[in-house]
């Protein structure tokens, strides 16, 4: 697990440091409050052990920054040389999920940070209401249904495993008006993925392409489906394009708020398929920048007060070049269906809608 320790005593900051790493944790240290908002911004860490005092940014500042980040559910713990209930109190208000005491023997510190991300990972139910729907309760027996119906095979849930999955396929689809972006993604072994293309394709000696091809195609049936099934509770979607640009299964549970992952077999081999929501993030780009992959956040205006393009629509080249033509040097705000990964660089294209 990758956690982040914001310590400005440098000897608390090793200790804190060298136990975790000892606990086999992966971890980094700043000073400041401020660094540590931008270190996170950056990178991608499970968990945030967080001094009270600190220079620029004080700890209950720097936990209620994060909690304000969509997509962010950092386990936290706050740290201080200050007991008592009403310490404890406070710090829970501002987002906390586990309060330490300093100085804190090792045993007590590896406790906090287990107690911090076992409360966190239940809070994370809570966080979007999709996982309230009965679409959502059902994923497990919605996904088996799309892989036989698509490949006539039949598919048996299982107990997730270590296993290798060189073959993989993404697909997100946005409700811009409920702020919310639903995840796809779908990984199988080799033999498994020869199984899927021959089915889909049709052919006996598929390639690594109509792997990609029938995986790509099943994540859009899966998000189909899903897309129907949501829309009773008052969602509509917008599908995307698959990609198969992913670091790994890891990286996909990581950009989560809530998510399932569903194991299935067949004929002995193994297919994966991850589930997952998040708040979807809003950039403010000018119109000569806009691109496919994005949908439209708002209503966009011509100069005259006509509709060029409603809010939500998914943007293709042509409309993109449209909305530049009619409505040119301005910015707009969208959400993006291409993936982003928690720990890739940034994408500079746009400018976050907040800042």
């Amino acid at each position: 697990m990758r956690v982040l320790v914001v310590d400005d005593d440098a000897s608390v900051a090793k200790l804190f440091s060298t136990v975790l790493e000892k606990a086999g944790h992966d971890v980094a240290v700043v000073s400041d409050g401020a660094d540590a908002l931008e270190r996170v911004e950056r990178e991608h860490f499970d968990a945030v052990v967080c001094d009270w005092m600190l220079p620029t940014l004080d700890g209950t500042t720097v936990i209620r920054e994060l909690r304000k980040r969509p997509g962010r559910q950092h386990a936290i713990v706050l740290t201080s040389c200050a007991v008592g209930q009403a310490v404890r109190t406070h710090a829970a208000r501002a987002g906390a999920d586990e309060f330490l005491a300093k100085p804190a023997a090792a045993a007590a510190i590896v406790a906090s940070i287990a107690s911090a991300v076992e409360k966190r990972a239940r809070s994370r139910l809570m966080v979007h209401p999709i996982a309230g729907t009965a679409a959502w309760t059902g994923l497990v027996a919605l996904v088996a249904d799309k892989l036989q119906e698509c490949t006539g095979l039949v598919f048996e849930a299982t107990a997730a495993g270590a296993v290798e999955h060189p073959h993989h396929a993404v697909l997100d689809m946005l409700d811009v008006a409920r702020d919310s972006e639903v995840r796809v993604a779908l990984f199988a072994q080799h033999e498994m993925g020869l199984d899927l293309a021959k089915a889909m394709v049709g052919v006996d000696t598929p390639d690594d392409a109509m792997i990609a091809e029938a995986l790509a195609e099943l994540c859009n049936n899966i998000c189909g489906a899903l897309k129907t099934a949501t829309r009773a509770d008052g969602y509509a979607f917008t599908l995307g394009l698959p990609t198969f640009e992913v670091p790994s299964s890891a990286a996909v549970e990581r950009s989560f708020q809530v998510g399932t992952r569903c194991s299935f077999q067949c004929r002995g081999r193994r297919i994966e398929a991850l589930v997952g929501v998040q708040a979807a993030p809003v950039l403010s780009v000018p119109t000569a920048d806009l691109a496919e992959s994005m949908v439209l956040a708002e209503d966009v205006h011509n100069t005259a007060g006509l509709l060029v393009a409603a809010k939500g629509t998914r943007l293709t080249a042509l409309t993109a070049e449209r909305i530049g033509r009619h409505a040119p040097k301005r910015l707009v705000r969208v959400c993006s269906l291409k993936p982003s990964w928690p720990g890739a660089p940034a994408d500079r294209s746009g400018t976050s809608a907040g800042s």
